[in-house]
């Protein structure tokens, strides 16, 4: 199973401090982290994906803040 994120910011200074992703959660629950610093700029969205799938996306200035994807295999709480 692959899972990546793909940020987005006004501009294109960024620095990742940490991305924790578990190797594997079978019928477990897992949590997924994605750590960095924004040097001064504003947060557009960070966005979640399986398998090329998006299954959540977090954008800080839109209501709600949270948008969730239906994606086999994903449970989000």
């Amino acid at each position: 199973m692959t899972f990546s994120s793909q940020m987005f910011f006004f501009s294109l200074i960024l620095l990742f401090t940490s991305v924790q992703v578990p190797e594997r959660a079978i019928f477990r629950q897992s949590q997924l982290k994605c750590i960095f610093e924004l040097e001064g700029d504003e947060l557009n969205s960070v966005k979640w994906y399986k398998n090329e799938s998006e299954f959540l996306r977090y954008e800080p200035k839109r209501s709600p803040k949270f948008k969730y994807f239906p994606e086999p295999g994903i449970t989000i709480n």
